[in-house]
């Protein structure tokens, strides 16, 4: 980015873009790349389900999901894991 700058200034003066992307990487920075899990194994064992290797595959699925936009808050992704758990160890 620095080399753009120096480019930019140098032979247009236009320094927008350099600007822009300064601002993004700020937001960006103060962002979670990865937001906290809505549910958790103690979500599966409530359900009853004993601990077990499925467990990763349902949490990674609901994680897959939070992080696509398709389930933002607890309360759907508690769904979801219901429907979930009910087909997988039914």
């Amino acid at each position: 980015m620095e080399l753009h700058r120096v480019d930019c200034g140098s032979s247009n003066g236009f320094t927008d873009n350099y600007e822009f992307l300064l601002v993004k990487a700020q937001e960006f920075a103060a962002e979670p790349l990865i937001p906290p899990p809505l549910v958790t194994g103690r979500d599966l064992i409530s359900l009853g389900l004993q601990p077990g290797p499925r467990f990763k595959e349902i949490l990674e699925m609901i994680q897959t999901e939070q992080l696509e936009g398709r389930i933002l808050d607890r309360e759907p992704a508690l769904d979801y894991l219901r429907a979930l758990a009910a087909e997988t160890f039914a």
